[in-house]
């Protein structure tokens, strides 16, 4: 028996990010800036005022501008507030709606502040704004600080937005221009370029350029100090990274600015210059790996699709990064991996970086070992005899108490009709379909010689139980399958053979039956030909073996192989018979794909495959032998020969004895059922140990 299974392995890569934002309202969005908003509580004060009043006016601890002139009413501050830091840096355009701030705290008492801006004309061809502002001190507050001054310049279009923010108003001289304008990317400076990402794991996806600068009265003019300037581009969306660099164009070479790229793709650098900047887009800065798994040995034999046993994995990983563990699976060791068609041996996967979107293949080599599978085991007695050594058709397995209805000629018998008792006979006919859709009557305790599509019976096992517990025939059985160790208690002619147990050879996902094991850890049978574990002379027993898998990620090969003579099915998940096998018959052999019955979809569904396996014939053989001596007497003449002899030191003869039972086969088995009585009655060792003894006995006493 062979069968291929498979253990799951799974990579996961999980990406945790976490976003932290601010309650903050922009009802203007397009003109105003909202850098910096933040409003720090001490625990003491909110202690202290947790069942205070409140009183509001307007819209509480909101800034508004209700007739859209640009100045916002009075701001109403907390009083007798300890430790408090309140600070809202918010530039405000011409004409601007209400720009909504922080809330008021619950429990204090507002008291009215001023506040002062002024707002410059708008000039042409910019959206820039210059606006300052300035919060009194509140009243009755303590150690309240005083925010800092700031300026913002914001400038956008369909292809860039560029906010520009000053730590002092004093850093450009008043009445200053933010002037922004698209440069050409020429092929210096896209050597420039590449010569200093040189040795960086980044790509080069998009290249732009701007001349930034600010003007005043027709004049470029420089910041007094180092300015902050934000840079939302289209080209750059939410995922991409971005370096800046500033061109020199005397030197002709580029200074990398030490950008930073949020989330959403907004590019942040400080500069005290301005001149012309170029964007670099990376993209997305991981790279993505595709890791692909073959059996090497079917891979340099065969084309890549059939070597596959699992599925491709696909990740991303930042670049330069090391994959830490390329097995996939329990079964199998790494042989090598290439990356991007080359080739790294064991010894050198822990180093491999990845610098690029890579295709990685992972080579295999099978793990051989030995694998134990629990099942059970079943002893059949077709005829069997009581201590006074008579027949008893009564506690055969295949007694009439065994059946379920008093229905005779609906039943499965373990043996061929004349290997039973007279009483236990039962020739039993089912309806077969035949490859050509013919419908033909077959005998199913009956042997039926020869190796064809005709020998097997097909039917007589339909599945199992919901609970898997009990195998389901068409016909009526004795219980040669019992469900549980109880049922068998109440079967006559039935033993139920505790602690046997399959070992199989297994390499990688494919496991070959090899021995059976009995419950000292002995070997009680080989796989093949002398499968026969309860002894040479017990030609009558059974095995059921499950199996449960879960398929996950494995996609090579997934057949079940079976050779051997009598009674074998094969069932999937309870339902589906994929191996049938039935009858007695000479060896056959049938195999199975497992795909055809499993949706590859279902990945993680588990399987239940159940083997049933019943050598349910006794085949003593005919003996042929000289014409003299001790053979004679064996094997006999006449009605009563289990043989043919022929005569001694004749081929001739001995070729027409040989050929008479070959070409009778029904009157070749008769002949072996009364070799194999005769045997037992008058040769077995029991009988034989009990003649020597009464010999000695009769020497030694008389």
């Amino acid at each position: 028996m062979k069968f291929a299974a498979s253990v799951k392995k799974v990579i996961a890569f999980l990406l945790c990010l976490a976003l932290l934002t601010s309650d903050v309202t922009v009802t203007n969005a397009t003109s105003v800036d909202t850098t910096d908003v933040f409003t720090e509580i001490s625990t003491e004060m909110l202690n202290e005022t947790k069942n205070a009043g409140q009183e509001s006016t307007g819209q509480e601890g909101k800034m508004s501008d209700p007739d859209g002139t640009g100045n916002t009413e009075k701001v109403r501050n907390t009083e007798n507030s300890e430790s408090t830091k309140v600070t809202n840096n918010i530039g405000n355009a011409i004409g601007t709606e209400a720009v909504e701030g922080t809330e008021a705290v619950e429990g204090t008492e507002a008291v009215e502040g001023t506040e002062a801006i002024e707002n410059t004309e708008v000039t042409d061809d910019t959206e820039s704004t210059e606006a300052t502002e300035a919060i009194e001190e509140t009243e009755n507050t303590e150690e309240t600080e005083q925010p800092e001054l700031k300026t913002v310049f914001d400038y956008s279009n369909d292809a860039v937005r560029v906010v520009v923010t000053l730590s002092n108003e004093t850093d450009l001289p008043a009445g200053a221009e933010l002037v922004v304008a698209p440069v050409a990317v020429t092929a210096e400076m896209e050597a420039s370029i590449d010569k200093a990402m040189e040795g960086e794991s980044k790509e080069k996806e998009e290249v732009v350029a701007y001349d930034i600068s600010f003007v005043k009265d027709g004049k470029e003019v420089e910041p007094g100090a180092t300015v902050q300037v934000q840079l939302s581009l289209a080209k750059v969306k939410e995922g991409d990274s971005a370096s800046v660099y500033h061109f020199d164009e005397t030197k002709n070479e580029m200074l990398d600015m030490n950008a930073n790229t949020s989330a959403d793709g907004e590019v942040t650098f400080g500069t005290d210059h301005f001149s012309k900047y170029v964007i670099v887009n990376h993209g997305d800065n991981n790279v993505t790996v595709t890791i692909e798994h073959y059996d090497n040995s079917k891979y340099q034999a065969q084309d890549e699709q059939s070597a596959k046993i699992y599925s491709d994995d696909v990740c991303t990983m930042a670049p330069g990064a090391k994959i830490s563990d390329y097995n996939k699976a329990l079964n199998w060791d790494v042989d090598h991996v290439q990356v991007n068609g080359e080739a790294f041996s064991q010894s050198e996967l822990e180093n491999i970086e990845i610098h690029e979107d890579s295709v990685v293949k992972v080579f295999y080599q099978a793990k051989n070992t030995d694998y134990i599978g629990e099942a059970s085991f079943y002893d059949y007695e077709v005829i069997p005899y009581d201590k006074a050594g008579q027949q008893r058709a009564d506690l055969s397995i295949n007694a009439d108490s065994n059946y379920p209805s008093e229905q005779k000629d609906n039943r499965f018998t373990v043996g061929t009709v004349s290997q039973n008792l007279s009483e236990n006979q039962y020739d039993t006919v089912t309806k077969k379909t035949g490859q050509n859709g013919t419908t033909d009557d077959q005998h199913i305790n009956v042997y039926t010689g020869g190796t064809g599509e005709n020998a097997k019976k097909t039917g007589i096992v339909t599945g199992l139980s919901d609970d898997y517990k009990e195998v389901l025939f068409s016909v009526n059985e004795p219980g040669v399958f019992p469900k549980d160790g109880a049922a068998a208690a109440g079967t006559k002619g039935l033993t139920v053979k505790e602690g046997y147990r399959l070992k199989f050879s297994q390499s990688g996902d494919t496991y070959e039956l090899k021995e059976v094991l009995d419950k000292e850890d002995n070997v009680a049978a080989t796989a093949g030909a002398d499968f026969l574990p309860f002894g040479n002379n017990n030609f009558y027993f059974g095995l059921r073996y499950d199996v449960t898998f879960t398929l996950g990620d494995y996609i090579g090969e997934l057949n079940y192989s079976f050779t051997g003579d009598d009674d074998l099915w094969v069932i999937l998940d309870g339902k589906q018979v994929v191996i049938d096998l039935g009858g007695i018959h000479d060896a056959l052999t049938d195999t199975v794909d497992l795909w055809k019955y499993i949706d590859r979809t279902d990945k993680n569904k588990e399987h239940h495959l159940t083997i049933l396996y019943m050598e349910a014939a006794q085949f003593g053989k005919p003996c042929i032998g000289p014409d003299h001596g001790g053979f004679t007497e064996i094997i006999g003449k006449g009605e009563s020969a289990i043989g043919r002899l022929f005569e001694p030191n004749n081929l001739n003869d001995l070729e027409k004895q040989v050929l008479t039972l070959w070409n009778q086969p029904v009157l070749t088995e008769e002949l072996g059922r009364e070799a194999y009585e005769k045997l037992r009655k008058e040769y077995s060792s029991e009988v034989v140990y009990r003649k020597w003894d009464e010999l000695f006995t009769k020497i030694l006493y008389g």
